[in-house]
């Protein structure tokens, strides 16, 4: 043990070892906060590194080992990729077959109307055909009505052949029926403008011969009509005429285009 020759020596003495130990506890202190600041980051660092080298050293996982991903997407259900891509195709198809049938019903539709419209037309004009072959057998031709229309085909078609000379007298009588010319055979003959021979004198020079009474027995005997209710007619022509712009053709024989009303 230390001695110590004066009181002041031993208290200088005591006072360096409390110092000392004072200094030395100060040092442990800071080493300790230190050390508590470095934990939490060293620990991490390992922590980071040691699931590195799991990583590393961990197998690649097997896709077969995980079920498959699934989403939800139509009314609260859920589906795989695969199980959505298949519910479209059958959705697509249905959706097709849907169209097809549809587009089948409308070209039925389609197709129902066009018939019906091609069977009321052909109706109409066998309606008409008998029409007109029921005012032929009912018309009463008197002497002077079956004289003037022999006149106006002889005037209008003395060249013709038999047929010829009967589709004249059928224009007349086609306008007889209709209510847009006069009402008597004499009047439709001589309605102002009418007919070139009236207007020129002709009707009134020329004289029925044997053909014309033929073409008067084949209207009213054999109840011929290929008119086709045919209101006038012209001498044929390639040329541009008031007829051809203004009318519809109906047909031409012999020397003659017939014509009637644009619908």
């Amino acid at each position: 043990m230390q001695r110590y020759q004066t009181e002041d020596e031993r208290r200088k003495a005591m006072r360096a070892k409390i110092n000392k130990t004072i200094k030395r506890g100060r040092r442990r202190k800071r080493i300790i906060r230190r050390l508590r600041k470095a934990v939490p980051g060293i620990c991490i660092g390992v922590l980071i590194a040691g699931m590195g080298a799991w990583c590393i050293a961990a197998p690649l996982p097997d896709p077969d080992d995980y079920e498959p991903y699934r989403f939800q997407a139509e009314n609260g259900q859920w589906y795989t990729q695969e199980e959505y891509e298949q519910m479209s195709r059958e959705r697509d198809a249905y959706h097709q077959r849907e169209r097809e049938e549809a587009e089948k019903e409308a070209q039925m539709i389609r197709d129902y109307q066009e018939q019906y419209q091609k069977d009321q037309e052909a109706e109409w004009k066998l309606y008409q055909e008998q029409m007109r072959t029921g005012l032929i057998h009912s018309m009463d031709f008197d002497a002077n009505d079956a004289y003037l229309l022999e006149k106006i085909a002889m005037a209008e078609a003395e060249s013709e052949d038999t047929e010829g000379k009967a589709l004249v007298m059928l224009v007349v009588l086609n306008r007889v029926w209709d209510a847009r010319f006069p009402d008597t055979i004499e009047e439709v003959i001589m309605q102002d403008g009418a007919f070139t021979p009236v207007s020129n004198g002709r009707y009134d020079k020329v004289e029925p011969d044997a053909d014309c009474m033929k073409a008067m027995e084949l209207i009213t005997v054999e109840h011929w009509d290929e008119s086709q209710g045919a209101l006038y007619f012209e001498k044929a022509s390639d040329e541009s005429t008031w007829h051809s712009r203004n009318l519809q053709k109906l047909f031409t024989h012999g020397a003659h285009t017939f014509y009637t009303e644009k619908e």
